[in-house]
């Protein structure tokens, strides 16, 4: 195959000359179809440039055209991993990870309080559990090294900041192919480290391929959205090689000299026949003409699945392999897959095969990689028997290794196996071949969303078993249940009702309460008030008073009564339920204690509030427990007495330690806290930034964004408020809520006003004004009176939100 760039000099002599003359940090995308050359010319231009004026970081990812979000974080961590490996190197200048973090003083204070101390904060029922954990793993791997494997958000927050240190001290040339494939939490990351350090003049060139499902338009949406970062972006389309270098090409790749006329013209008439400018399809083709393949098994059109036919069946069974694996697959990994019945011989024939015919990449290490997007591409694409044949097999041997993964007991599973994450693998063959099997899997999936895969992404394995399935819901209704919880936890509001709707063919909803209570979660959290009111009012009296059906649909309705203001409704209903004692055997009375934040004056609610922790901790429900000590802390803080309120929160933060999602709510009023205590160091922006990973609907990004902004005015860094501002008016376009919205109007408000821009501020006063009914804090502050409930935090310049679970998790 190609492993140097003829010509292209036109090419990389703009792209050095921008890099040598950039007056700002350049996201430069170079885009085309596929095996055009993209990956070549980076290479070509990674050789020629200075490494004395820009150091050159090259990021491949897995060979894959078709536009997936593969694992969450997959291409932050080759980043992280890359910039650590190449720091150990001699004469390098960057500091290496372990270096760091050890002698970091805020990351070694950060590191040493969210590990080892905040145990004294934990409540004794789980203190005994947490202090064996953190003694256990100190001892195996040490404090720092505990760190570095975390691959929660903490250790993705500590990576982050360990590669904004790197990318502060050095210019760097980061080259990433295949960028539409990037998972979301990477792509935000890797722009935070960039806009952080931007003043480096950094050179991020990006690789972008174009297929009929992969558009130009998507990458011009990608262009805007880094655009939004405050980030300059440019685009540059690498067209088809010329007519003229294509036998030069063909003569480097395959080590050949043309050896007639007539060989080279039919080269050039394939060329011509094929505008699509796939250099290894030509290839190929003059592979097959030299081997005097030119048809093999019929009618072939394709080049490269004319050699794959040629190849050993031992060759296709592991290509098939390391295919399902998204085309990148540990050596050690492939070869307890591959059968035992084929010698050591022939794996080891079967290696030089592919690797010498190009199939295979032929750097040397411990994974075995396609060496391009284009052969999956013939694969797939591919009904020759052959073909098909061996992926039934591969896909067999894939399968059952993973399942057994799954399964192990008391089998030797190394770490490095259980690091490939089985049910994911699972997942990606299931979504193509066996979308009914994913029903198997959603456990897995619903644990490993946010450290392995984005709620998004999760969404498209959910969505493929849902579209396999819906003729037949009865038959797997516990799977449908575990999909409307799963999608209600992580926020995918309208994909989690589309599902609820498919259920409602088959079910009515008095026979079925839960799916009842379902729907008018999922209206809640729509802000489909009016409808949800409707149907609370049309099935209520369906079921006695005092039963756990009841119970249910009056809290779920409180929160539609609330967001409409009104609030005598919520008050009738808090008198029903505490009138009638039968209720308070059921665990949702907890919810009704804690939900009485909405609407009951603060201190009469704070009462309450701390009942419903206390109701959930003696029934040893201790998320709930948890999300109550939220709420608590922030009434606490906000009645005047944030010290007792952040030891409430730290409670908090420990019931909820094995929670991914939702890890924002502690950490965004642990930040309002500390910052209405006057601390604004830069711990508190640590807790807004892993804050930020985690938080999904409008109103959370909302009030982080809010806090980050009062921070940079508090740290008097107003010069990167841009992107922040930009952020909150991008939320409050979509955030019904009034209240906050005002609140944010509030502070934007505040912020053009330190900055003597008074036309953009008067404009911003008045929007908040509009909202004040809605937000005592702000009409307060405008009105220059004193409301006793918020005395303490109208003593503020700003105004900040804490957040406050009006979620329901459903315990019927």
């Amino acid at each position: 195959m190609v492993d140097t760039c003829l010509d292209r000099d036109n090419e990389s002599n703009e792209i050095l000359e921008r890099i040598y003359n950039a007056d700002s940090t350049i996201v430069q995308f170079l885009y085309a179809t596929t095996a055009v050359g993209k990956s070549t010319l980076t290479d070509k231009i990674i050789s020629l440039i200075d490494t004395n004026e820009i150091v050159p970081i090259c990021i491949r990812t897995v060979p894959e055209n078709n536009g997936n979000k593969y694992n969450e974080w997959e291409v932050f961590n080759q980043l992280f991993d890359e910039i650590n490996a190449e720091s150990k190197e001699i004469n390098n200048s960057f500091i290496n990870y372990e270096t760091y973090i050890s002698h970091d003083e805020i990351m070694n204070d950060y590191i040493t309080k969210q590990y080892i101390e905040d145990c004294i904060n934990k409540p004794k029922s789980i203190l005994k559990h947490t202090i064996k954990m953190s003694i256990g793993k100190i001892g195996k791997l040490g404090p720092y090294e505990m760190i570095q494997y975390d691959s929660g958000l903490r250790g993705m927050h500590v990576k982050k900041n360990y590669l904004k240190n790197v990318f502060s001290t050095q210019r760097i040339l980061l080259v990433i192919d295949n960028i539409q494939n990037i998972d979301n939490s990477s792509l935000k990351s890797i722009l935070d480290v960039i806009y952080a350090t931007r003043y480096k003049k950094h050179f991020l060139l990006f690789e972008y391929t174009i297929t009929k499902n992969i558009t130009e338009e998507q990458l011009i949406d990608l262009q805007n959205y880094i655009r939004r970062n405050d980030l300059k972006t440019e685009r540059l389309e690498l067209k088809q090689i010329p007519k003229e270098y294509i036998i030069d090409v063909v003569s480097h790749a395959l080590n050949i000299i043309p050896s007639s006329y007539e060989y080279s013209n039919k080269i050039l008439d394939f060329y011509d026949k094929h505008p699509n400018g796939n250099i290894l399809q030509i290839i190929a083709h003059a592979s097959n003409l030299n081997i005097g393949n030119e048809c093999v098994a019929g009618e072939v059109d394709d080049e490269i699945l004319k050699k794959l036919l040629l190849l050993s069946e031992t060759s296709l069974l592991i290509l098939g392999i390391i295919i399902h694996n998204n085309g990148k697959l540990k050596k050690s990994i492939l070869e307890k897959i591959i059968p035992k019945d084929i010698t050591e011989s022939d794996i080891k024939q079967s290696f030089c095969e592919l690797t010498n015919e190009g199939f295979l990449d032929k750097k040397v290490t411990d994974t075995v990689t396609i060496y391009h997007a284009s052969i999956i591409d013939s694969w797939k694409n591919s009904s020759a028997r052959k073909i098909i044949n061996s992926n039934i097999i591969a896909l067999q041997r894939y399968e059952s290794y993973y399942m057994n993964l799954i399964k192990y007991k008391g089998i030797a599973v190394t770490e490095q196996e259980v690091a490939e994450i089985p049910w994911l693998a699972l997942l990606e063959i299931y979504k193509v071949k066996y979308p009914q099997k994913i029903g198997t899997l959603i456990s897995h999936l619903r644990n490993g969303i946010l450290t392995n895969i984005s709620p998004d992404t999760a969404w498209i394995f959910l969505d493929a078993f849902i579209v396999k399935t819906k003729t037949e819901v009865k038959a797997y209704k516990c799977s449908y249940y575990e999909i409307l919880d799963l999608c209600y936890e992580f926020e995918l509001y309208q994909e989690g009702y589309e599902c609820l709707k498919i259920m409602e063919d088959f079910f009515s909803l008095i026979s079925e309460p839960r799916l009842l209570f379902y729907k008018m979660l999922y209206l809640s959290a729509l802000d489909c008030h009016e409808e949800n009111i409707h149907i609370f009012e049309t099935y209520c009296d369906k079921f006695s008073c005092g039963s756990q059906e009841k119970l249910n649909l009056l809290i779920i309705v409180q929160a539609s009564y609330k967001s409409l203001n009104k609030t005598e409704e919520c008050i009738s209903i808090y008198n029903h339920i505490q009138k009638n004692r039968s209720y308070r055997k059921y665990n949702e009375y907890g919810y009704f204690l804690r939900l009485t934040c909405m609407y009951l004056p603060r201190k009469k609610a704070l009462r309450l509030i701390k009942k419903s922790y206390r109701f959930f901790t003696k029934r040893a429900e201790l998320q709930q427990a948890g999300k109550s000590l939220i709420t608590y802390s922030h009434f606490v803080s906000s009645l005047g007495n944030p010290n007792k309120a952040l030891s409430y929160i730290l409670q908090a933060e420990g019931l909820l330690i094995n929670k991914q999602m939702g890890q924002h709510m502690f950490l965004v009023n642990k930040a309002v806290i500390s910052m209405h205590m006057g601390i604004f160091d830069d711990s508190i922006w640590n807790f807004l930034d892993i804050a930020e990973m985690s938080a999904r609907v409008s109103y959370d990004k909302l009030a982080i964004q809010i806090c980050k902004l009062v921070w940079l005015i508090e740290n008097d860094n107003c010069n990167n408020c841009e992107p922040i501002l930009q952020k909150i008016l991008e939320y409050t376009d979509l955030e019904p809520d009034k209240a906050i919205v005002s609140a944010a109007y509030y502070d934007v408000y505040y912020y053009y006003s330190l900055n003597g821009q008074k036309e953009i501020a008067d404009k911003y006063k008045m929007q908040a004004q509009e909202l004040e009914e809605w937000c005592p804090i702000v009409k307060a502050k405008f009105h220059n009176y004193i409301d006793k409930e918020y005395a303490f935090v109208l003593n503020k310049k700003w105004v900040l939100f804490y957040l406050e679970y009006w979620t329901y998790d459903l315990l019927y």
